[in-house]
C-alpha cells in the first residue's frame, strides 16, 4: 500500500473551510473587545474615585459626629475649672479613642495651652505658642455661628506628638471644638473654657475596601490634599500612576484659614491592562470553544481522515491505562506511522522509568527509617551516660554539707542541666530537618504551664535586677489541647533569650486567647529592653547556629539554634513568630499556637507536693531490668535510703525469671536491652496475669513512645536522666499509694 502524506490533505481540506474564517473572526473580535474594555476599565477608575471620595466623606462626618457627642460630656467641660472629674474624663477620652479605629487620640486643652486630660498618655506634652494661640482664638469667638468640629491639619512639631501610625503622614488630622460647661450667671449662662481635640489617624481614613466589580484596590494609593499642599506622602513614584482629584465635603483648616479638601486616587496604569487582558482571553477562550464545535460538525465529513486520530487516540488510552505492550501497527499514512513508532517507544521507557521510581522510593522509605533509628539510639546514647552524671550528683548533693563543695555541686548540676538542653536542641534540630518530629495533643491548663515557666524566669530576673511583668488572660485558665512540652520549651527559649540580652530596665511577658478564623490560639508576647537587633542581624537570626553578632557569642554564649527551633516548633503548630526589634531599645518577640478545645468528663484527680525525702520501703521487693552497668549502680543508690530489697537484671529475659523467684513488688524496666527488650518483657510479664505496677526508665519520652508503653502495660514512664525527686514520688504513689504530682 502505497503511503501518503497525511498532513498535506488535512490542511487542503481544513485549512480552507476553518482555520481561514476563524482567523479573521478572532482578529475583528479581538480588536473590539479591547476597545470595549478600555472604555469600561475607565468608567470602573472614575466611578472607583468616587466611592474613596464617598467613603472618606463619611468615616469624616462619622468621627465629627462621634467628636460632637463625646463634647456633649458634661464632664470634659469641668474638668478645666474642677480637678475631680479628671479620673472620669480620663476614663471616657480613652473609652472614646479605643472604640474608633480611626482615632489615635483625643485630649483637652484649656486657654492657657495646658493639656488637662487626655489618652494616650503622650498627649499630655501636646504644647506649642502657635497651638495656644489658635485654641486663644477659638476660645474668644464666641459668637462662632456654628459650634461643629472644626477639620484642621497641624504639622508634626506643632502637636508634638510621637507617631503612632506606620503611614508617612507628615501632619495631623485633628477636630477641634469648643467645650462649655453651665454657670450660675443669667446673663452668661454657659461658658467656654477649654478646647477638644480629636487626632484621626490618615492611614485608617485612606484605607478604603475594595469593590466587587474591579480589583483596582489591590494597588492603589489614596492621599489627602489642600489647594496649597499634600497632607501626605506615599511611598511610590507618581509618575507611574494614574489619579485623579476629588473634593470631599469638610474643609481643612490650615494656619487658621479654612480650605477645600479634597483626595487623590493613584492607581497602578498596569492594573488596567491586566483587567483588559483577562477580558480578552475570556474572548478567546469564547472563540476557541466555537472552533471546537465547528470541527466537531465537520467531523462527519472527515470521519475517514479521522480515522487514524482515533487509533493513535486508543493507544495512548492503553498507555494511560498501564498497558505498555502495544501491537504492531501498519498505518497507511507515514505521519502516523512514525506516531505509532514513537508511542511504542515512549511506552518503553515509561516502563523503565517506573520501575526506577518503585527502587528510588524503597530506598527512601529505608533511608527515613534509618534516620528514625538513628535519632532514637542518639537520643538514648547521649542520655544514659548523662543519666549516670546526673545521678550521682543528685545523690553527691543529699549527702554533702559543705557550703563550698555544696555551691560546687549545684555549678556542676546546671553545666549538666545546660548539657542537656543542647543535647536536645542538636536533636530536636535534626528531628525537624528529617520531618521525624511530630507535635502531641494533650489536655493541660495554659495559664499554670505559663506560670510555672515565668516563676523560673522571675527568680532569674531578681538575680540580676530585672522587673518581671506578667499578664496572663484568664480565658486560659482551664483545659486546652496542644504540644505543652513545647510551648514550654519555647516559652523557656524566649525568656531566658530576654533575661540573657537584658542588663537592665524590664521584661514584659503577655499571654492571651484570641479566636480567628474560627481557630483557637494561645497568643504570647515578650518584650524586653535588652541590646537589640539591627535590621542586617535580622536576617541571620533563624540561621542555624548563628547568632546575630559573633561578639553576642562570646559575651553570652549560646549556640545559636533556641530561636531556629522555637520558629519551626511554632510553624508545625500551625502558628506565627515574628520579631520586632531596635538596637539599644530593645526587642519583642510574638508567637501564636493552635489549641483545641478539651471536653472535661471527670475532675481531676487531687495532687500532692513533691518530696525529695526518700519514701520508707523497708519491707518493699523491687526489681530492676537495666542492661548498662552505670545506670544498674546510679538507680541502686538512689533507691539505697528506701531501704527495699533490690533485684538487679540485665534484660527482659532475666526479669521474666526473676519475676518468678523475686515476687517483686514493683519493676523498674528499661526499653532498650539485649535478647529481650523491655516491651516484649511488659507483654509476657502482663499475658502471664502479672499486676504489680511496672515503670519504664526510658530516653524515648515522646507522647507517642509514652503512649505506646502506657497501652501495652506499663503503670508510668521515667525519662532519662532519671531525676531523683520524680523517682521518689511515683515510688510512693505505687507502694504507699499516694497521689502522683501532675
Amino acid at each position: 500500500m502505497k503511503q501518503i502524506p497525511f498532513i498535506q490533505l488535512l490542511f487542503r481540506q481544513v485549512g480552507l473551510f476553518i482555520l481561514i474564517p476563524i482567523i479573521l473572526v478572532i482578529s475583528y473580535s479581538l480588536i473590539m473587545a479591547y476597545r470595549a474594555e478600555t472604555t469600561l476599565m475607565k468608567n470602573a477608575i472614575q466611578s472607583r474615585g468616587y466611592a474613596v471620595a464617598s467613603d472618606i466623606n463619611g468615616k469624616l462626618t462619622r468621627y465629627q459626629y462621634a467628636t460632637i457627642e463625646l463634647s456633649q460630656n458634661k464632664g470634659l467641660a469641668e474638668v478645666a475649672k474642677n480637678i475631680l472629674y479628671s479620673q472620669f474624663v480620663d476614663k471616657s477620652l480613652q473609652q472614646f479613642v479605643q472604640h474608633y479605629d480611626g482615632i489615635e487620640s483625643a485630649f483637652i486643652m484649656d486657654e492657657k495651652g495646658f493639656v488637662v486630660s487626655g489618652y494616650p498618655l503622650v498627649t499630655l506634652r501636646a504644647k506649642s505658642p502657635e497651638l495656644q494661640q489658635i485654641v486663644q482664638r477659638k476660645l474668644a469667638n464666641t459668637h462662632h455661628a456654628s459650634n461643629l468640629p472644626e477639620l484642621h491639619y497641624f504639622d508634626v512639631a506643632m502637636l508634638n506628638l510621637q507617631q503612632t501610625s506606620t503611614s508617612l503622614d507628615t501632619g495631623h488630622l485633628v477636630f477641634i471644638t469648643r467645650l462649655q460647661r453651665e454657670t450660675e450667671s443669667i446673663i452668661n449662662p454657659m461658658e467656654t473654657n477649654s478646647m477638644l481635640f480629636v487626632v484621626l489617624s490618615q492611614e485608617q481614613l485612606l484605607q478604603v475596601s475594595s469593590t466587587k466589580s474591579t480589583d483596582l484596590s489591590s494597588q492603589e494609593y489614596n492621599v489627602l490634599s489642600s489647594r496649597e499642599q499634600t497632607l501626605s506622602t506615599i511611598d511610590v513614584e507618581t509618575k507611574t500612576y494614574a489619579n485623579n482629584p476629588f473634593l470631599l465635603e469638610l474643609p481643612i483648616w490650615i494656619n487658621d484659614r479654612p480650605m477645600p479638601l479634597s483626595v487623590i486616587n493613584y492607581h497602578q496604569t498596569s492594573n488596567y491592562f491586566l483587567a483588559v487582558y483577562q477580558n480578552i482571553a475570556v474572548t478567546l477562550l469564547a472563540l476557541l470553544i466555537i472552533f471546537v464545535v465547528t470541527y466537531y460538525f465537520l467531523r462527519v465529513w472527515m470521519q475517514k481522515l479521522n480515522t487514524p486520530i482515533r487509533e493513535m487516540v486508543q493507544l495512548s488510552h492503553q498507555i494511560a491505562k498501564g498497558n505498555y505492550k502495544l501491537p504492531a501497527e501498519q498505518n497507511p499514512f507515514i505521519e502516523f506511522h512514525q506516531i505509532h513508532d514513537a508511542l511504542k517507544k515512549m511506552a518503553l521507557q515509561i516502563s523503565n522509568q517506573i520501575f526506577d521510581l518503585q527502587e528510588a522510593r524503597l530506598k527512601a522509605e529505608s533511608s527515613d527509617k534509618l534516620k528514625s533509628q538513628f535519632l532514637a539510639n542518639m537520643s538514648h546514647e547521649i542520655r544514659t551516660p548523662m543519666n549516670g552524671v546526673l545521678g550521682v550528683l543528685q545523690l553527691l548533693e543529699q549527702q554533702i554539707t559543705d557550703p563550698r563543695q555544696a555551691k560546687m555541686l549545684d555549678t556542676a548540676i546546671t553545666s549538666g542541666g545546660n548539657l542537656m538542653r543542647i543535647l536536645n536542641d542538636i536533636l530536636d534540630l535534626s528531628k525537624i530537618e528529617a520531618e521525624q518530629l511530630e507535635i502531641e495533643h494533650v489536655a493541660f491548663n495554659p495559664k499554670l504551664l505559663i506560670e510555672d515557666v515565668c516563676d523560673l524566669s522571675r527568680a532569674n530576673c531578681q538575680e540580676k535586677g530585672l522587673v518581671f511583668n506578667v499578664r496572663i488572660d484568664e480565658q486560659l485558665n482551664m483545659l486546652w489541647s496542644s504540644d505543652s512540652l513545647r510551648i514550654s520549651q519555647i516559652l523557656y527559649n524566649l525568656l531566658s533569650n530576654a533575661v540573657k540580652f537584658t542588663a537592665k530596665g524590664c521584661i514584659s511577658f503577655e499571654a492571651h486567647y484570641c479566636l480567628k478564623e474560627g481557630r483557637h490560639l494561645l497568643q504570647c508576647s515578650i518584650s524586653d529592653q535588652g541590646i537589640g537587633i539591627s535590621p542586617s542581624q535580622l536576617k541571620l537570626l533563624f540561621t542555624p547556629f548563628k547568632q546575630a553578632d559573633a561578639s553576642t557569642t562570646r559575651e553570652f554564649g549560646g549556640t545559636g539554634l533556641g530561636l531556629v527551633i522555637c520558629k519551626k516548633l511554632v510553624e508545625l503548630m500551625h502558628g506565627e513568630f515574628s520579631v520586632v526589634s531596635e538596637p539599644g531599645v530593645g526587642s519583642c518577640f510574638t508567637f501564636n499556637v493552635e489549641l483545641q478545645q478539651v471536653v472535661v468528663t471527670h475532675p481531676e484527680p487531687s495532687v500532692q507536693i513533691k518530696d525529695e525525702r526518700p519514701p520508707n520501703l523497708q519491707d518493699k521487693r523491687i526489681l530492676i531490668a537495666e542492661d548498662n552497668m552505670i545506670n544498674q549502680e546510679i538507680i541502686k543508690l538512689m533507691l539505697e535510703d528506701t531501704q527495699a530489697k533490690i533485684c538487679l537484671v540485665n534484660n527482659g529475659e532475666e526479669a521474666l525469671e526473676a519475676y518468678q523467684t523475686f515476687l517483686p513488688d514493683l519493676i523498674l524496666m528499661d526499653v532498650q536491652m539485649p535478647i529481650m527488650d523491655g516491651v516484649t518483657a511488659i507483654q509476657q510479664l502482663r499475658a502471664q496475669g502479672m499486676d504489680q505496677p511496672i515503670v519504664m526508665l526510658t530516653a524515648n519520652v515522646s507522647q507517642r513512645d509514652v503512649s505506646h508503653y502506657l497501652s501495652i502495660g506499663a503503670d508510668q514512664v521515667l525519662g532519662k536522666p532519671t531525676q531523683l525527686e520524680e523517682l521518689y514520688t511515683v515510688l510512693r504513689h505505687f507502694l504507699t499509694r499516694t497521689e502522683i504530682v501532675k
